[in-house]
């Protein structure tokens, strides 16, 4: 009897201490501090950082080398200032508007003549973009060819097609410089030399002049 008085008595003293330590642990949940703690453990992690890549190229300058046939069937050399604008550059797909001035200088039957075009058209390419961007574009342009003979100036029209191969190699920031190889199919029309001698009074005749060259080119871009 007297056993189980004594434990009745220290459950009574304990009661009140083990309500209180769950009130305060309650409390503690209630705690904004305690909230915020739980929040900031709960919110998701941000998602990473897309990467945007490497930047493609948007403007170009370059020279290039190229040869038409000349009047009377021999070599004729060009060289050409190009402006490419890269109105479309993507990872995989660019297109650029052309405009190209060149200039030359040949032989014909023993006297030099010069000649000078003015093209311009669409290059439409694939490239991967990366310190080294390989590429590759199919081109086509049309445009003007003029030039001195023999005292004489003429006026006609041309236009070229092929394909360049190349890389561009980024050497800080956008800044680039790039190098391609590639193949020029060139059509324009030019005054027929042989019915000029034989009928020297009698309006020029022309004859389309047509030829293909390997084209080399070099340039500087953003």
């Amino acid at each position: 009897m007297f056993s189980i008085l004594a434990l009745s008595l220290l459950l009574m003293a304990a009661a009140p201490a083990a309500a209180e330590e769950w009130n305060a642990g309650w409390a503690d949940e209630d705690d904004p501090k305690f909230a915020r703690t739980i929040q900031a453990h709960d919110e998701p992690a941000p998602p990473p950082e897309e990467d945007e890549g490497h930047p493609a190229p948007s403007l170009k300058l370059a020279w290039r080398r190229l040869t038409l046939p000349g009047l009377d069937g021999s070599p004729l050399p060009i060289d050409a200032g190009e402006l490419e604008l890269y109105p479309i550059s993507t990872r995989w797909f660019r297109v650029a508007i052309d405009a190209e001035f060149g200039v030359g200088k040949g032989m014909l039957e023993g006297r030099s003549i010069g000649v000078w075009s003015f093209v311009s058209g669409l290059d439409i390419g694939f490239q991967y973009p990366w310190r080294v961007t390989p590429f590759v574009d199919a081109r086509l342009v049309g445009g003007i060819i003029g030039g001195d003979i023999a005292g004489s100036s003429a006026i006609s029209w041309m236009y070229t097609y092929g394909i360049d191969a190349g890389v561009e190699l980024y050497l800080v920031d956008r800044l680039f410089v790039s190098g391609a190889i590639g193949w020029a199919h060139s059509d324009y029309k030019g005054i027929d030399v042989a019915y000029s001698k034989l009928h020297p009074l009698d309006e020029p005749h022309f004859l389309d002049f047509v030829g293909d060259s390997v084209t080399f080119k070099v340039g500087l871009g953003l």
